[in-house]
């Protein structure tokens, strides 16, 4: 690890999540207690929230329904934060490699918003997790080393941004598709 690095690892047990943090010269375990539904919030931000608009179908979208997910999303971001980042958001550095475990595999930790958002519905606005530090994921720290250790027979030339693009054409041709069936 370098100075400027923080690994976030997590284990999700029945009654408590254990944070453990990892820096350079530092190392603490956290345990957060499970007096909320993980699964709940987890399914507010992201199939309540965050997709919940642009996966209905264009019947059902409204001007309510785009303010209930963004609702829905602004509180369970802002939540998860308080709970799975709060306890060391204090002692974080700029990159964060986060190990997620179980049902925190399926939270976009860098859309997590850090504090109540100043303006509701404006994004530009919204304080996510993302604006402070840079977040990479990993399976598990034992990858992440040998990852680390690994040789390259070849030291890479270029650089590349792989991305998984959709335009509404595809969206409605997928709506279109599903219809028919």
């Amino acid at each position: 690890m370098t100075a400027d690095q923080s690994l976030i690892e997590y284990y999700v047990g029945d009654n408590s999540i254990f944070l453990f943090l990892v820096q350079k010269n530092n190392f603490e375990i956290h345990e957060i207690r499970r007096d909320f539904s993980l699964e709940v919030w987890e399914n507010r931000m992201n199939r309540e929230g965050i997709y919940g608009f642009y996966n209905a179908s264009l019947e059902d979208r409204s001007r309510q329904l785009e303010n209930e997910t963004v609702c829905n999303y602004t509180e369970a971001a802002e939540l998860l934060f308080q709970k799975l980042i709060g306890p060391v958001k204090d002692k974080l550095t700029h990159q964060l490699i986060i190990i997620p475990d179980g049902v925190l595999g399926y939270i976009p930790f860098e859309a997590l918003l850090s504090k109540e958002v100043p303006s509701f519905g404006a994004f530009q606005s919204y304080p996510f997790l993302l604006k402070k530090h840079q977040i990479s994921y990993c399976y598990t720290a034992t990858l992440l080393d040998r990852m680390k250790r690994k040789k390259h027979q070849q030291v890479p030339s270029k650089t590349v941004l792989a991305m998984a693009p959709f335009s509404r054409k595809e969206l409605l041709r997928e709506e279109s598709n599903v219809t028919n069936e």
